[in-house]
């Protein structure tokens, strides 16, 4: 491919169309001058399970080889996973070769610096613009699998669980072919069996490289915002990091409880940001992250699901966990597809409609009336709109979805 879309270098990561927006050629490029800028000799590779991962990276290895340093081939393995490896073997550089929950089509690049810190796809490309080809090296290949030191570094961080054995009974863990094994380990540590029915009382789901984590109870999908409070509940933190678009009930549930906590923009890179910025034990997003201080600050799904047993087990129930902390009524995400919004038209659009409320913009456009409240930002990774609308009385909620939705294809129009 001759030109690749710059687009694809994104706040949090590098990210798009396979063969339409870069080839296999770029993922040369890219382990050929990550490799170059890494102060170490040895450079971390791993992929998700999509079919287009296999070729890309096997030419970020070819590249990362060229210039002489040694390339770790992980294998398929969960972005957590990745994350845990490059601290624990203190490689000063990663690739994970992911595309997250985006569609088959898509596939990217997360990068990591020294001590795993992600780096912006934008700070990538800089680099990446300002580099030439290095190809007189041969560096060695090999392979790890460091799933088993990862689990017991899980399991040391929970210390001594409860017998979770009657409780799993009740557990259906949705098939996923990159934590399968993550799972069966986890079965054989703790001695457990989870529920093979796909009808049990609860679900667990996660995404295609294994850094998020949802629960169903009966169908219903049970909000991040909430599994968030049962994780606190059960740690016992002085402070955490949530993203801006949590529930108010949350939020007032942790003010009740004496918790600090810090909002956040939306995006693993800025959740991470302020939990070392506030010294926090915990950070979360409403989309099913949750990261972890004493976990070296990275997402930690089976640490999640553990805890989350634990806490139904002290309180019998999952719906008596949740009437403690319910009383606003809270919208899924909303994505809604745009062709060319721009999105400072939408944000006119929107101050025009509710110049009385109280407005913030610290990620897209937030605004607060009296009885409801929401969020409308820019995808960072595909083209929509997201939208998490929150009222305090039932019937709000859907007329309020309803407003918000007209309003953007008033915002798509704004422009002709």
């Amino acid at each position: 491919m001759d030109k690749i879309n710059p687009e694809i270098f994104r706040d949090y990561d590098i990210r798009g169309i396979y063969n339409l927006d870069f080839d296999h050629d770029f993922a040369f490029k890219l382990g050929n001058i990550i490799a170059q800028n890494s102060n170490g000799q040895d450079i971390v590779v791993g992929r998700d399970m999509r079919v287009s991962s296999d070729i890309l990276a096997e030419k970020v290895i070819e590249g990362i080889r060229a210039t002489g340093k040694n390339a770790i081939s992980l294998g398929y393995c969960s972005s957590p996973l990745f994350y845990f490896t490059a601290n624990f073997l203190n490689v000063s550089a990663g690739v994970m070769v992911t595309a997250s929950h985006n569609d088959s089509s898509y596939n990217g690049f997360k990068i990591v610096g020294e001590n795993g810190k992600l780096i912006p796809g934008k700070e990538v490309k800089t680099i990446f613009d300002s580099s030439k080809l290095s190809s007189n090296g041969n560096g060695q290949l090999t392979k790890e699998n460091m799933l088993n030191e990862y689990i017991d570094a899980i399991l040391g961080a929970i210390g001594q669980t409860k017998d979770l054995s009657e409780i799993a009974k009740k557990v259906y863990i949705s098939p996923s072919m990159l934590m399968n094994s993550h799972i069966k380990l986890l079965e054989k540590k703790l001695g457990i069996s989870f529920s093979k029915n796909k009808d049990s009382e609860i679900t667990v789901a996660f995404d295609a490289d294994g850094d998020r984590i949802n629960f169903y109870e009966n169908g219903k999908h049970i909000l991040a915002d909430y599994i968030l409070l049962m994780l606190i509940d059960k740690i016992k933190p002085k402070n955490v990091v949530l993203d801006l678009r949590f529930s108010r009930g949350a939020i007032e549930y942790l003010e009740k409880q004496g918790i600090k906590y810090t909002k956040s923009p939306v995006g693993r890179r800025n959740i991470y940001k302020n939990m070392v910025e506030n010294n926090s034990e915990i950070g979360g997003e409403i989309s099913g992250h949750f990261l972890f201080s004493h976990i070296n600050k990275i997402e930690a799904p089976e640490f999640v699901l553990i805890k989350i047993l634990e806490e139904i087990l002290d309180k019998g129930s999952m719906e008596n966990i949740l009437n403690e902390y319910t009383g606003y009524y809270k919208s899924e995400e909303i994505n809604l597809p745009v062709k060319s919004l721009v999105f400072e038209d939408l944000k006119k659009v929107v101050e025009k409609k509710y110049s009385n409320a109280d407005i913030d913009y610290m990620d897209g456009i937030t605004v607060s009336c009296d009885d409801w409240w929401f969020n409308m930002r820019p995808s960072n990774t595909e083209p929509l709109i997201r939208i998490v609308v929150e009222t305090k009385r039932k019937g709000l909620l859907k007329e309020k979805a309803i407003e918000l939705k007209e309003l953007v294809d008033l915002g798509e129009g704004a422009k002709d």
